[in-house]
């Protein structure tokens, strides 16, 4: 009878906006526990290569984040972050092989080798940036060390500068360890991620993705303009909001909804769509991934009055949503096939994630932790007005390359 191992994958990305700390301190930590060793020097680099993110990249991404938002409304998320499932995914898939490999290539859109690669662009950009910093690491049990394939840390370690460190995991320090390699790459925003009593003897590996972004409105809103308003809801009720008021960059209109684009510094920008009828949920459905990187032709600025945001999200359990999305071989104990991440046999259990919002005046602070279980088996005029007083879509977005790496919808 086959004892099938678990893998525990824990992929945690924070995006933190205009924080008051204004601070991009990429912080180290020291391991307590006994047997901890950090294995990443022994990992050189190769020499992999990296590719800028063209349509093709930006229209797979668009569809997952569109279509794994339109499953997570479904159990009432609210606010997610495409881009850390699409990373842990990302890396999961180095280890995949066979019909499972074919799944998650089909969900993500894109093969192994290319998508690397694309993500690769992202670590080396954000590894300069003091706005957004992106942070990986690889745990493996000490006694499943020689069971981890060499290509896969290669792998990973190239393209996605991760940290391998070996440790053991019936030693409760490790899960300290674990914790405090969070905390740190996470800005000291996100403690307690993991407990000593989620690893045991079969877990062989666990993976975490750390990305921050600290920025601040471009043009910010005025506090003492901040007022108390109605918000409209979607079930005819209202309560109210503090609204701030202030001026969007970009304003584009189309049938079904307008959208406004606030700038951050550093090239990031805030997108609203808001609907000219209905809920922000039935815009949902007719948005696609075009609209999603090109809501429409931009029509000068606006003013725009929008609420402050203030959310924690419960942990949301994103496996049903990805088997929907056709991703089912991944997370069957039976079927599952990662040879290329390991010599026993291994299955993804589990992905879920966690999410901070905080909109104000200054800007966004944002954060989501995911993770993932394995088992083995400037304008002057303003012309036009823009009032978020009812359900809208909204993402915070990287401007460079158009992608969303949070989508939400507040209502």
């Amino acid at each position: 009878m086959k004892r099938w191992k678990r893998v525990i994958g824990i992929v945690l990305a924070v995006t933190i906006a205009a924080s008051l700390c204004g601070c991009g301190d990429k912080k180290r930590f020291k391991p307590k526990g006994k047997e901890t060793v950090v294995l990443t020097a022994n990992l050189k680099s190769s020499g992999a290569s990296s590719k800028t993110p063209g349509d093709i990249f930006k229209k797979a991404y668009a569809e997952f984040t569109i279509g794994l938002f339109r499953e997570l409304r479904k159990t009432g998320a609210e606010f997610v972050s495409p881009y850390s499932m699409y990373s842990v995914l990302a890396v999961a898939m180095n280890g995949a092989g066979g019909e499972t490999l074919s799944e998650m290539q089909n969900v993500l859109g894109l093969s192994g080798n290319e998508l690397n690669e694309y993500m690769k662009t992202f670590s080396d950009r954000y590894s300069k940036s003091e706005v957004v910093t992106v942070a990986d690491s690889v745990w493996i049990n000490s006694p499943y060390r020689k069971t981890i394939q060499q290509d896969f840390l290669q792998d990973v370690s190239d393209f996605y500068k991760a940290d391998v460190i070996s440790a053991d995991f019936n030693d409760r320090k490790t899960a300290d360890d674990m914790n405090a390699w969070v905390k740190a790459k996470s800005l000291g925003r996100i403690e307690d991620m993991i407990s000593p009593e989620e690893l045991d003897a079969l877990t062989v590996m666990v993976l975490f993705n750390c990305l921050t972004f600290d920025g601040k409105w471009a043009k910010k809103f005025e506090k003492d303009s901040t007022t108390e308003e109605l918000f409209h809801k979607d079930d005819g009720t209202t309560r109210t909001v503090k609204m701030m008021h202030g001026k969007a960059e970009s304003y584009c209109e189309t049938d079904d909804y307008v959208c406004v684009d606030k700038q951050y510094k550093d090239g990031f920008l805030f997108r609203a769509f808001l609907p000219k009828e209905g809920t922000a949920d039935q815009l949902l459905e007719k948005l696609d991934a075009d609209l999603l990187l090109v809501p429409g032709t931009y029509d000068g600025g606006a003013y725009l009055d929008m609420p402050r945001i203030s959310l924690v999200s419960l942990e949301m359990n994103m496996t049903e949503a990805l088997k929907a999305l056709g991703m089912e071989k991944a997370f069957s104990k039976e079927n599952a096939e990662f040879p290329k991440l390991s010599t026993v046999e291994c299955y993804l259990e589990k992905v879920s994630q966690k999410t901070y919002l905080v909109v104000d005046e200054e800007g966004t602070k944002a954060s989501s932790a995911s993770k993932g279980l394995f088992g083995t088996k400037s304008m002057d005029s303003t012309p036009h007005h823009v009032t978020l007083d009812r359900s809208f879509v909204y993402g915070i977005y990287d401007a460079e390359s158009r992608i969303p790496l949070f989508i939400g919808i507040y209502q």
